[in-house]
């Protein structure tokens, strides 16, 4: 332990979130939020599935950390395993994306938010 984390370029850190590694699969059908096992975490967070609807394209597949928060907002494992009574706020917090062909063609064409093109 130490008093004060070191400082510089060398040194670099993450917060632990403390909650459960998923992915959410946008399709046409829908979006699926699924364990890194591959169970189905839709039911148990319904309102998580519902923002990721509107929050990704169809097509993609989003990485990322579902995590319980408390009152004071701080990650809490203990309230995301015991959802169903816990009146937690859960978020899922990306860290990794794929996008489908098309959005990346759709990306290509567009730097510093203006639209490009190139002559030929």
């Amino acid at each position: 332990m130490v008093a004060k984390l070191p400082e510089g370029p060398e040194w670099s850190y993450e917060i632990k979130l403390d909650g459960y590694r998923a992915q959410a699969l946008s399709e046409t059908s829908g979006v699926q939020l699924l364990s890194r096992n591959g169970k189905d975490l839709g039911k148990r967070f319904p309102e998580v599935v519902a923002a990721l609807a509107r929050a990704i394209p169809h097509g993609s597949i989003v990485d990322g950390e579902l995590v319980a928060l408390d009152a004071t907002g701080k990650p809490s494992f203990s309230l995301i395993q015991n959802s169903a009574t816990s009146g937690a706020t859960f978020v899922f917090l990306p860290s990794i994306y794929w996008l489908s062909p098309e959005q990346i063609s759709l990306a290509s064409h567009f730097r510093n938010g203006k639209r490009y093109c190139r002559k030929r």
